[in-house]
């Protein structure tokens, strides 16, 4: 009896999670801040001419007191000018430079 009581706990306990993950969908908050930051690092390498490196160092990444710090990577295409943001090479994110403005390609 005591184990079948354990065993709807346990299921419970790992059921919660799961369930509020459905629900909230985190990754949608991640998505936001990759394309934050490849439409930020768009507009002002292609737009106004700056580097890269100190937009993604400075304006754009994450600061340094952000749990997904070190896991934020962009990868900017100057031929097709475009930059692909994501967290860990997950939630990919696209931002295009087409006429004067970035853009989403879907």
């Amino acid at each position: 009896m005591v184990s079948r009581i354990l065993i709807a706990i346990g299921a419970l306990v790992l059921a919660v999670p799961l369930v509020l993950c459905v629900i909230y969908r985190p990754d949608r908050a991640i998505r936001t801040a990759t394309a934050s930051v490849a439409d930020v690092i768009c507009a002002k390498a292609f737009v106004s001419g700056l580097d890269p490196d100190a937009v993604f160092c400075g304006d754009a990444g994450p600061s340094r007191h952000s749990p997904p710090a070190g896991m934020l990577r962009y990868r900017l295409d100057r031929a097709a000018k475009t930059v692909d943001a994501s967290v860990m090479g997950f939630l990919t994110q696209l931002s295009q430079l087409r006429g004067n403005a970035t853009e989403y390609p879907l």
